[in-house]
């Protein structure tokens, strides 16, 4: 298999939809962007903080850390996100198994589901726009270098 390729489309207004969807999925994943709102994503009762076990509620959409405690309002389609074959939901939370979740921590991962909401929101956009830009693409052809190995 080859690198990942990404079509440019010969539509300039296409060209610059594309580029700001592509804009706001950078700001997204360096924490930077305005569309990240950790308040729609709970973490309602108080207790240890620790990260006893990882399960997932998909009847009251939240993840249980402990026999007390959990994270709310996380929709099934978020927590099965994954990159690279990991559910990042549910991996950052085992990655911290047996460790107290103090405040720092709790928001970090509220953000989380709150980038990961955006994501998928951004990625179904882009998604929509992708035959157009097929129908329009610039090709860009690659020479090969043509190499003679010394005598």
């Amino acid at each position: 298999m080859d690198f990942p390729g990404i079509p440019i489309t010969t539509n300039k207004e296409l060209f610059e939809k594309t580029s700001r969807i592509g804009k706001q999925l950078i700001e997204l994943h360096l924490l930077s962007s305005p569309l990240i709102e950790t308040s729609r994503t709970g973490f309602p009762e108080v207790g240890t903080g620790m990260i006893e076990r990882v399960r997932y509620d998909p009847d009251k959409s939240r993840v249980m850390i402990n026999e007390k405690q959990w994270f709310s309002n996380i929709p099934a389609h978020v927590w099965k996100y994954d990159v690279g074959g990991y559910q990042i939901c549910e991996r950052w939370l085992l990655e911290r198994l047996a460790r107290k979740l103090n405040s720092y921590d709790q928001m970090t991962y509220m953000e989380l589901v709150s980038v990961i909401k955006e994501t998928i929101g951004l990625q179904q956009q882009m998604d929509s726009l992708y035959s157009e830009i097929e129908s329009e693409n610039l090709e860009l052809r690659r020479e090969k270098e043509q190499r003679t190995l010394p005598k």
